[in-house]
């Protein structure tokens, strides 16, 4: 009996086996299916493949292979959201995978992504390694990503001042692009072609492909955004078409909810608008730029405004800053020989691990480099990692200390106030972030400080943020006490985005551009560029409450 007993246990012992052996099965063969799927309309919906991806349970990824493919996939739907990383795990986990099997574009992919990664980063000469790699292969197994990682390898030169290897790279890509019909790819090439071309000194041929470009219905939003962009500056600086910068310039705020201004895009169309007798926006813009741009650039254009205006001694001055700053930018040029060289050195690499196999000692020898360089990578990659884990929490800490320091104003000033009724609809809420900030200065010490402290900051402060009935009541509140006056403004200006309306409703409050660049998450820049196309809009559009709305914000 007991060995029947005992039969009969391992036979329903292996039955559960077998069903969980199928079980896992089946959801394997599911999420492949899925991922492979995913692969088909990245392109065309990388937003929809993202949040799939997103979506997917880790735990559901037991195969390594089904692991790497999800990586491959999820770093290809970042990159085409426009969302650059630098962390490089994604393209590692797919590239450990596929260097030795699989399909061998995938592994062209993965280099090109851990390139990107790398540039991303900053780390140039890492990038243009993994990119000359990516293209050794990508060139026998995948042509598109062939001609991306040539349009990334020009990037990377443009980043180490290497004019001539970048326009190589780019025509390169062109051909390749052009080889394939690719309508998207091939208007990028020339985007990035126009630009460089630009910058050597060649604008017939530069005009001639942004004119190309801008005129053409077929041309993707983003990149016609930026030949608007591109063709706007050399008005400026070659063509000294003011007026016709200065249209492009104003087109792009008007025809685009998003536009990425460049420094040098600021400082171009200032002057553009102060040849053009916009001077007081002019004047505005040069204000802010100079609070948050040291560069050689600041410094450039305002010896150009000086000579214009014939203040030779400020222009003395700013060219002198201009030469100095610019003994910098060389030294950082040499850094061109470098990316060079790593290029030149990586064509011997076949012939390197041809060696290696050959060589048990010196196969050794690699595997315990590459074990060292990995730490290396590891702990460099945890530094980084701590950094950005401590920017944020200063940054948050500075948002508590600044509400903090709001409420404290309030009580002391007492009476009535806009900021007071503000600050009242979020007392509540205002109250805990102090406490909360009281409680982090006493555990901050403790290893597990970030943990007890970090969700329940962030969730307050995104809810602050994102209160939407809060905000309405705010409104209705200054409505009441100033004449209706958030009504009037959006009744005569809708086409106003809601940034706008509440960049002007706390500016009325009395809140300072730090404050409101704290409420509304946002950069010091942004919250003065807006201010002043606010009160442009103004001036053009509703003059009978022009002086209404203009005492409020000035």
């Amino acid at each position: 009996m007991h060995y029947i007993s005992e039969l009969y246990f391992m036979k329903r012992l292996f039955a559960f086996a077998v069903t969980i052996i199928l079980f896992v099965s089946c959801n394997s063969s599911h999420v492949e299916n899925l991922l492979n799927d995913v692969e088909t309309y990245i392109s065309e919906r990388p937003d929809s493949a993202l949040a799939v991806l997103d979506s997917i349970d880790r735990d559901l990824l037991t195969a390594r292979k089904l692991r790497s493919h999800h990586a491959l996939l999820h770093a290809m739907a970042l990159d085409k959201n426009y969302i650059d990383v630098s962390d490089d795990s994604l393209a590692l986990t797919a590239l450990d995978y596929y260097d030795s099997r699989g399909d061998r574009k995938y592994k062209a992919r993965s280099l090109y992504y851990l390139g990107l990664s790398y540039y991303y980063s900053q780390e140039y000469d890492k990038a243009i390694i993994e990119f000359t790699k990516a293209e050794e292969v990508a060139q026998k197994h995948d042509s598109l990503y062939w001609g991306m990682t040539k349009v990334a390898q020009a990037d990377t030169y443009g980043k180490t001042y290497n004019d001539i290897e970048e326009l190589k790279s780019l025509q390169e890509a062109y051909e390749i692009f052009d080889k394939l019909k690719s309508e998207y790819y091939i208007q990028v090439a020339k985007l990035r072609l126009a630009v460089v071309l630009c910058d050597v000194g060649n604008i017939f041929e530069a005009d001639t492909l942004l004119d190309a470009l801008i005129d053409s219905d077929m041309t993707n939003k983003i990149v016609k955004q930026r030949a608007l962009f591109a063709s706007a500056y050399i008005k400026t600086v070659s063509h000294k078409d003011y007026y016709a910068s200065a249209e492009k310039y104003d087109r792009i705020c008007e025809e685009y909810d998003e536009y990425s201004f460049e420094i040098r895009d600021y400082w171009a169309w200032a002057y553009s608008l102060n040849n053009i007798g916009r001077h007081e926006e002019s004047k505005q813009m040069v204000s802010q730029l100079q609070e948050i741009d040291t560069s050689i650039i600041s410094s450039y254009w305002m010896y150009v405004f000086a000579k214009d205006r014939s203040d030779y001694e400020s222009a003395l001055y700013y060219l002198e800053k201009t030469s100095e700053q610019n003994e910098k930018e060389v030294i950082s040029a040499l850094r061109n020989e470098l990316s060079v060289r790593q290029s030149e050195y990586y064509e011997t690499k076949s012939e390197l691990v041809s060696y290696m196999v050959r060589n048990r000692t010196m196969t050794l020898v690699g595997v315990i480099v590459f074990s060292i360089i990995i730490i290396g990578y590891i702990i460099n990659d945890y530094k980084r990692y701590t950094k950005k884990q401590q920017h944020e929490k200063e940054r948050y800490m500075e948002y508590i200390a600044e509400i903090t320091r709001q409420l404290d104003d309030i009580k002391k000033e007492g009476g009535y106030s806009l900021k007071r009724k503000y600050i009242e609809l979020y007392k509540s809420k205002f109250e805990v972030l102090r406490s909360l900030s009281d409680q982090y200065l006493q555990i901050e010490n403790r290893m597990d400080a970030d943990k007890l402290m970090y969700r329940k900051v962030t969730s307050l402060v995104d809810e602050i943020r994102s209160d939407e009935e809060h905000r309405v009541r705010f409104e209705a509140v200054l409505n009441n006490d100033l004449d209706d006056i958030m009504t009037k403004l959006r009744t005569e200006l809708p086409k106003l985005k809601e940034i706008d309306y509440a960049i002007f409703s706390y500016w009325i409050a009395g809140f300072d551009a730090t404050t409101i660049s704290r409420l509304l998450d946002t950069s010091l820049n942004v919250v003065y560029i807006r201010k002043t196309r606010i009160k442009q809009h103004i001036k053009d559009k509703i003059p009978e409450h022009m002086d209404q709305f203009l005492e409020m914000i000035s």
